[in-house]
């Protein structure tokens, strides 16, 4: 492990293409790896492109049948498998709802999987239920429980080969993972809808101000010599004639969506041998949502606009017309056995010999932030923040351990 690389990357300031070990670099998203006889090098092939104004002037309904098309293309070309069915992860709202209708449209063999968890009940396994039924469909519910995960996120790390931010992270790898035992093979996702389609405005609206507070405190566990390494984060104004929300959505895109999106989740399909097709981050797709203009990707806090209308009258009403909810583990765990579970995981990993081993922190900042986290009501809006901090600094000495 290369201890620059792990304290800028504990503090969310990992450069393009690099990783947390020495000589071992990946290839960005949006780059092709080009092989030559004397070299091989990451070549860009696709920018996200910053509407500025310059789109042709459409409603929303032609806007809604573009996309519809484009959709239509993207899912045709990643869900085809001869031989056997493509599975749909199916989460209970629009985007993987989209999804599965254009499979069935199609013609597609597809199975629908819905992912059932118990920490963050919000009818969401209902409404996918609905989903399939509407479009004749029975699902396989795949079951994880929150008590599961602290026993699980070593392997979730292991298998990503990176840092994890939530527990989130592990009830995905072991969905994954139970999706493969089940015998499929491919897998669409409506992961890139909410980055391309702008799907939760308020959380790009703040986003920067969490990934603010998340570095100023991993910053604040570091040695002097760590420290130096980091500089503080600042984020580039919006240029000239930019709308606000349209410029946090690049950001979100180029910055969250590569660096702590994108990561696990293709690398937990891949460890169980999956392989992960993500329609909306087709530049067929992404091209055209992102040249929208801000009238026809939010209204208020309800976003992707223009993929709610193209549903209208595919999906039921209630399912179509629903604003987006984010959906996290718990920081620390729901139940009292989950919060006691997820302690054991953090006393083990954090312990003083193996925060010593990074050489990136002070072993005596780290222990007095996991004793007030350990401190805090489940329900207190800094634990959060504190918890992002505290998996990753446990998955740098559960990775510093197997290099």
């Amino acid at each position: 492990m290369d201890p620059a690389a792990a304290a800028a990357s504990l503090c969310g300031e990992r450069a393009a293409g690099a990783t947390l070990f020495r000589g071992i670099r990946v290839v960005p998203p949006g780059h092709e790896l080009v092989v030559s006889v004397s070299s091989a090098r990451p070549q860009r092939r696709w920018d996200p492109p910053l509407y500025c104004g310059d789109a042709d002037a459409t409603t929303l309904e032609e806007a809604a049948r573009e996309l519809w098309r484009r959709l239509r293309e993207s899912v045709v070309t990643h869900g085809g498998c001869a031989g056997e069915p493509t599975a749909c992860a199916l989460s209970g709202g629009i985007d993987s709802g989209a999804l599965l209708a254009l499979l069935v449209e199609a013609g597609i063999p597809v199975r629908a999987l819905i992912l059932a968890d118990d920490f963050a009940d919000d009818g969401e396994v209902d409404r996918a239920r609905a989903i399939a039924a509407h479009l004749g469909l029975a699902p396989m519910v795949v079951c994880v429980s929150e008590e599961e995960l602290p026993g699980a996120a070593v392997d979730a790390v292991r298998a990503c080969g990176d840092m994890i931010w939530n527990g989130r992270a592990v009830a995905s790898y072991l969905f994954y993972r139970r999706v493969a035992a089940a015998g499929a093979t491919r897998v669409l996702s409506g992961i890139g809808a909410d980055e391309v389609l702008c799907g939760h405005p308020q959380g790009l609206l703040s986003f920067m101000d969490r990934l603010g507070a998340e570095h100023d405190l991993a910053r604040s566990l570091l040695r002097a010599g760590a420290t130096a390494a980091v500089p503080r984060r600042g984020w580039p104004a919006s240029p000239p004639g930019v709308d606000a929300l349209v410029w946090r959505q690049h950001l979100y895109l180029t910055t969250v969506m590569p660096d702590s999106t994108l990561p696990p989740e293709r690398s937990f399909a891949a460890a169980a041998g999956l392989d992960l097709r993500l329609p909306y981050l087709d530049p067929c797709v992404a091209e055209f949502a992102l040249r929208l203009p801000p009238s026809l990707r939010a209204r208020g806090a309800t976003g992707k606009l223009v993929l709610r209308e193209a549903l209208r009258g595919l999906l039921p009403d209630e399912v179509r017309g629903r604003p987006k909810t984010p959906r996290l583990a718990p920081a620390g765990g729901r139940t009292a056995r989950a919060r006691e579970q997820w302690l054991a995981f953090y006393d083990e990993w954090l312990c003083r010999p193996r925060v010593e081993a990074l050489r990136i922190v002070e072993p005596g900042r780290a222990r007095a932030l996991l004793d007030d986290y350990r401190s805090r009501s489940p329900d207190d809006s800094v634990r959060s923040v504190h918890d992002a901090v505290l998996m990753r600094l446990a998955s740098l000495a559960i990775l510093h351990v197997e290099s």
